[in-house]
């Protein structure tokens, strides 16, 4: 028998006639009653509490911490970890990694990997967000683009049927520090694809912006220049926090770092700043210089990457860049045109690009000891 009001001596002690309660209009969980008088076991999900979100997290390699200089705890648990303490929920977070996964590889997908934990998830419409990170293996699709966005579409689809208050968000962050054709393809190939999705179909599918220039200092990868070391692992995380959370990051570093020349012919400093797809360098050369011969076409090794410089020089793109130079060569000074630009292995080289008087090769010079130059240099951060 239900009741909604209650009278004693003549008085109303309780009426609730007019309540508006019903179970789709309080949070999942809570009891309350109806105008008449029937109890009410709400069913609204209130997606916006962080406690009661529910995510996953996909990934490759990165996920499970591997570089060929030991193993460390992978971004995903970072994240989660870090999610943790700003009051999710550590049994509403779900993590699947495997080394060599891909949208693609039909032995070791995205898909599979999802598909594995969805026994582990309760209420699946409490589902809202299923982040995948990775990229890199997708190079051997990469001029496969029907494959991929084929697969993409599979695995969008599955979220959309499984958790269907969930959206997609891929994080596209693998890179390829020493071998710049895997840069340019990671970049230039890849991301058009993954980028054409949500570009031109309407789809619970997000590309997480700016993921692909995370890593973007050298002192974030292991030795191997593909899989990013501890600190590297532990900016994805912070970065893909401040993405899920809405408040964006102050991981990705945007100061301005040094690094010496190393190259053998000229010292000095280059000054680098990354503005995500841009860097900026500047060039400053000391004075005294060893006594060098302008070397013609081949020009002087100023910088070759290393492995730890915490430097932005991931896979400078800056073509040949000019600047103009004061030298003390062949016993007087000079006011010469100098030429940079990086090498297929991504060192830093300087010409004096100057013809001679007969113009039939380089102007040449010896005995050079003294150089003037502060040069600035826009580069693509490719």
């Amino acid at each position: 028998m239900s009741i909604n009001k209650v009278i004693y001596n003549g008085k109303t002690l309780i009426d609730i006639s007019d309540s508006t309660v019903t179970d789709d209009n309080i949070e999942e969980g809570l009891i309350a009653y109806s105008g008449d008088g029937k109890r009410v076991v709400g069913t609204k999900m209130n997606l916006e509490n962080r406690s009661k979100r529910k995510l996953i997290f996909i990934g490759d390699s990165y996920g499970d911490g591997y570089t060929p200089d030991g193993s460390y705890t992978g971004w995903c648990d970072r994240l989660k970890n870090k999610l943790v303490n700003c009051h999710f929920s550590a049994d509403n977070i779900y993590i699947n990694h495997k080394g060599g996964a891909s949208f693609s590889n039909p032995s070791n997908n995205y898909l599979t990997l999802l598909k594995s934990v969805e026994s582990q998830v309760g209420n699946k419409k409490m589902v809202t967000d299923v982040l995948i990170g990775g990229g890199y293996n997708e190079l051997a699709y990469c001029d496969k683009a029907d494959t991929v966005k084929s697969n993409i579409n599979t695995l969008i689809s599955y979220v959309q049927s499984t958790y269907p208050n969930a959206v997609v968000h891929f994080a596209p962050f693998g890179v390829a520090f020493k071998d710049r054709n895997n840069q340019f393809a990671l970049k230039y190939k890849l991301m058009p694809i993954y980028k054409t999705i949500p570009a031109y179909f309407d789809k619970p599918y997000m590309i997480v912006p700016g993921a692909e220039n995370i890593l973007s200092l050298r002192d974030t990868m292991s030795s191997d220049g593909i899989h990013p070391n501890s600190w590297g692992l532990d900016c994805i995380a912070e970065y893909l926090k401040g993405y899920l959370m809405g408040t964006g990051s102050s991981m990705q570093e945007k100061r301005q770092l040094s690094v010496k020349m190393n190259g053998g012919t000229f010292t000095g400093t280059i000054w680098g700043q990354s503005f995500g797809d841009i860097n900026i360098y500047r060039l400053m050369f000391d004075t005294a210089v060893k006594n060098l011969n302008s070397n013609g076409a081949n020009g002087f090794k100023l910088y070759s990457p290393h492995i730890g410089d915490a430097f932005p020089w991931r896979a400078p793109n800056m073509g040949y860049t000019d600047a103009n130079a004061i030298i003390y060569a062949n016993g007087g000074f000079f006011d010469v045109p100098v030429k940079f630009n990086v090498n297929n292995s991504n060192e830093l080289y300087m010409q004096i690009k100057q013809c001679n008087s007969a113009h039939n090769n380089y102007q040449s010079y010896s005995n050079i000891t003294q150089i003037q130059l502060d040069a600035w240099i826009i580069a693509e951060n490719m």
